[in-house]
């Protein structure tokens, strides 16, 4: 039972269902899925949010499961960091994508089948200017920078996607505290 002891805690884990609303199946946190995070720790709720489909049916999500924190504590508390990992299509064989030290989310998939996805980037960073847009393959080797890793404005790029047939990315351009909302920019690479 993977229920949280404290019933006002809400608990994410991956779940699919048919687009006719049909056949709906949860994919992580089921009784097979063990839940621990690093060496054996569940210091920190194990969530699991923003899937996607890789071409070869695996699938790309963010996950607290690597039970690190996130520097930028919120009133005192722990605040979990989350990490990119994998899983197969049925949600099993999940594995660590990043063994990052700052928060990552929203992976999607470029053309060239590359994982896109924003990072916080800490090293050699201001305080402010350090949500970047990062590129890795699927099996979570060649991790680089694709856009914005040295970029004073904006100082975040969220919910970033391609342009199918293209070498555009679309994204939220926000700051990096305050609402994470903000003007829808086109972004080309090339440039």
């Amino acid at each position: 039972d993977h229920t949280p002891a404290d019933a006002n805690l809400r608990q994410f884990f991956l779940w699919e269902v048919g687009i006719d609303g049909q056949g709906l199946r949860q994919l992580t946190g089921k009784a097979a899925d063990r839940l621990a995070g690093a060496e054996g720790r569940q210091t920190a709720l194990i969530e699991d949010f923003d899937p996607c489909y890789l071409p070869d049916g695996r699938i790309a999500f963010v996950s607290t499961r690597s039970q690190s924190h996130i520097r930028c504590q919120y009133g005192g508390r722990y605040f979990a960091n989350f990490l990119l990992y994998l899983a197969d299509a049925d949600g099993a064989n999940i594995r660590p994508l990043s063994f990052g030290e700052a928060p990552e989310w929203e992976p999607s998939v470029l053309d060239d089948c590359r994982i896109l996805y924003g990072r916080w980037e800490y090293l050699d960073k201001t305080a402010l200017y350090m949500q970047s847009l990062w590129t890795s393959s699927p099996d979570g080797r060649m991790e680089e920078a694709l856009f914005a890793n040295n970029l004073v404005r904006p100082t975040a790029l969220l919910d970033a996607r391609p342009v199918p047939g293209s070498h555009l990315v679309v994204a939220s351009l926000t700051p990096h505290n305050g609402q994470p909302a903000g003007a829808i920019g086109m972004i080309d690479v090339r440039r």
